[in-house]
């Protein structure tokens, strides 16, 4: 091979390895295909980590002040899900498709200042898992000052 033609190669693996990052790093979002979970299904429990930089998390404002980042799981149809956060500034909560409807999915303390997190149900087609972080900061909810959300989903 020459020189120009070993350039031109090396060129283009670059590219596409440029390429592939972007499209892997702009999406905070994890796939389990349906085989994947009946193979759990047969060995008991897997458990999938995801950790998502705040900057490609969807930000959600509302009225009280609250914000909200979330990371979008999605499992095939008849799913068994417990999430855990690890910690008590990051909550979960699950919304079913087509209609979104939230399932809260934490129990807050006497002091709305923790948050033990963890979940399990059973989901029909489609739903999405969304997590959360709040820090108190005055007399508000205000964004917080995390840079990276992580935790463990367990697929029964």
């Amino acid at each position: 091979m020459n020189a120009r033609a070993q350039v031109s190669l090396e060129l283009m693996l670059l590219v596409m390895a440029m390429l592939l990052y972007l499209q892997t790093s702009t999406l905070p979002m994890v796939q389990l295909s349906s085989k994947a979970v009946q193979d759990v299904g047969s060995v008991g429990k897997a458990r999938l980590a995801f950790d998502a930089v705040h900057d490609s998390i969807a930000w959600v404002g509302h009225s009280t002040g609250e914000s909200r980042r979330t990371l979008e799981v999605f499992l095939p149809a008849q799913t068994r899900l417990s999430c855990d956060a690890g910690q008590a500034s990051l909550s979960f909560a699950v919304s079913l498709d087509p209609s979104l409807e939230r399932v809260p999915a934490c129990a807050q303390d006497q002091d709305n200042d923790d948050f033990q997190c963890s979940h399990s149900k059973a989901f029909g087609p489609g739903f999405k898992l969304g997590c959360r972080t709040r820090a108190w900061q005055g007399p508000g909810w205000k964004t917080d000052s995390i840079e990276k959300v992580s935790g463990v989903v367990t697929v029964e």
